[in-house]
C-alpha cells in the first residue's frame, strides 16, 4: 500500500491501536531486552539493508508513546542509535497500523503528514519502506523497515523481499527471546527539582499522588514500587 499525497491518516484509529491493551500486552509478552543485541534480529536488519540497498534498517516496536528499535543497522553514532527510540508522533511506522499493510514513502518531504516531522527536517529521512510485524494472534506489534536519505521508488521485487524477511521475523515470534517473561520490578520517575517550584507548587504533592495511583492502576500493579 503506497500512501500517496491524497492519503489522510485516520489519527483516531491509529491512536486507539497504539493504546490497545491487547496489543501492548502482546508486546510485553515478547520479553524484549533493551540492548539491541539479539543475533537473530540483527541478522535480519542487516539482510534487509543489504537486499534493498539502503544503509538503514530497523525492527521498530510501536508502544503507545514511543517507537523502540529492537534492532537496527546503519544508524552509526546518531542520537537514534544511542537512544534506540523516538517519540511515536515522529514515527513513520505508526501509519502501518492504519492499514496493517506495507507502507511505501518515496519522498517524505512531499508528504503532508510527514514533511514537518523532526525525522524529516532534522535527520534527513526521505524514503521509507515498512512491512507490518503481525504475530500469529493477529496483533501488529511494529514493523521491519528500511530508510534512505534520498528519494527512491521501490520495485515489486523490493517489496516482496522485505515482506519475505519480515515473515521470518513474525512467524518465529522472536525465537531468541522465547521463554523470557516480563518482570515489572518498579517505576522510576525522573523530574527536575525545580519543577516542584513552578506552576501550582501547592498542588505538586497531590498531583504526584494521583499520578502514582493512575500508573499503578493502568499497569494493574497496585503495589508497584515507585521511585
Amino acid at each position: 500500500l503506497e500512501k500517496n499525497e491524497s492519503y489522510n491518516p485516520d489519527r483516531q484509529n491509529i491512536r486507539q491501536l497504539l493504546h490497545d491493551e491487547k496489543r501492548l500486552e502482546t508486546i510485553a509478552s515478547l520479553g524484549l531486552s533493551d540492548n539491541n543485541k539479539d543475533p537473530f534480529l540483527l541478522e535480519l536488519v542487516k539482510e534487509a539493508s543489504s537486499k534493498l540497498d539502503l544503509r538503514i534498517s530497523v525492527v521498530s516496536i510501536l508502544f503507545n508513546s514511543m517507537q523502540y528499535f529492537a534492532a537496527h543497522h546503519g544508524l552509526g553514532s546518531s542520537w537514534m542509535a544511542e537512544t534506540s527510540a523516538t517519540d511515536i508522533e515522529w514515527s513513520f511506522c505508526q501509519y502501518v497500523l492504519d492499514s496493517d499493510a506495507l507502507l511505501e514513502v518515496e519522498d517524505a518531504r512531499t508528504v503532508a503528514y510527514l514533511k514537518d516531522t523532526p525525522l524529516v527536517n532534522n535527520d534527513s529521512v526521505v524514503c521509507y519502506l515498512g512491512a507490518p510485524l503481525t504475530l500469529k494472534n493477529g496483533v501488529t506489534v511494529g514493523t521491519l523497515c528500511v530508510i534512505g536519505q534520498e528519494p527512491r521508488s521501490f520495485s515489486e521485487n523490493d517489496k516482496s523481499q522485505l515482506l519475505e524477511i519480515a515473515s521470518r521475523l513474525y512467524e518465529t515470534m522472536f525465537p531468541a527471546l522465547k521463554g523470557k517473561k516480563l518482570e515489572l520490578a518498579g517505576f522510576v520517575w525522573f523530574q527536575g527539582f525545580n519543577d516542584m517550584w513552578g506552576y501550582a507548587p501547592d498542588e505538586y504533592a497531590s498531583n504526584m499522588k494521583h499520578f502514582i495511583r493512575d500508573v499503578r492502576k493502568d499497569l494493574n500493579a497496585p503495589d508497584l514500587p515507585f521511585v
